[in-house]
């Protein structure tokens, strides 16, 4: 077997690092502190009960691209940190997003959190390929959770243009974003110009 569970079959430990593909067993509803660290092979992942990722969980995972996780509602500290390929990720369930917990995924470039109601200091940062955030529904965040995003082109969120800017941590970020929104958004409208 290529993972070790919990005796009661509910928390998914540890993975051997030579893992490209995983299905993670239905019982499984958490993933356990660093379970998939040294798992650099790794490119795809389908959790359908897991609702926990743990700290450090996936971090270095560097082959990962999209990640599938319906149930998940809680993503601990540096879950996702340096998974430098992740391209797309689309967590409909998830509420709560910890401390750096994708920080340095340099080619993400689009997140789908539609209820996501916290998010944590510097969670997405140095994502510098990120374009589009869909985070609706949050409520509360720390201040630099956008730190170094350069390529922001759209947020849909209740953020007001005084709390984008204090995310991305830079005014020259901000203003470069403001020009990125504006052509987003009459692409949209009227296609591509």
């Amino acid at each position: 077997m290529d993972f070790k569970l919990s005796k009661d079959g509910k928390v998914l430990n540890y993975v051997k690092p030579h893992v490209v593909t995983l299905d993670v067993p239905d019982s499984v509803i958490k993933i356990d502190y660093l379970a998939f660290s040294d798992c650099n092979e790794l490119i795809t992942i389908n959790m359908s009960n897991v609702e926990v990722i743990g700290n450090s969980a996936f971090s270095g995972c560097e082959k990962l691209t999209t990640i599938s996780m319906p149930k998940v509602t809680k993503i601990h500290n540096y879950a996702f940190s340096e998974c430098v390929n992740l391209t797309k990720v689309n967590l409909p369930e998830v509420q709560t997003i910890g401390d750096r917990s994708f920080s340095q995924c340099y080619n993400l470039l689009e997140v789908n959190m539609p209820n996501v109601i916290y998010i944590g200091s510097f969670a997405f940062e140095e994502c510098v390929n990120l374009s589009v955030l869909n985070i609706p529904n949050f409520r509360r965040y720390y201040i630099g959770f956008l730190t170094k995003c350069v390529n922001l082109s759209y947020i849909n969120s209740k953020l007001d243009k005084d709390h984008i800017e204090a995310s991305l941590n830079n005014e020259e970020n901000f203003h470069k974003y403001l020009q990125r929104n504006r052509e987003y958004k009459l692409n949209k409208l009227y296609g591509e110009l």
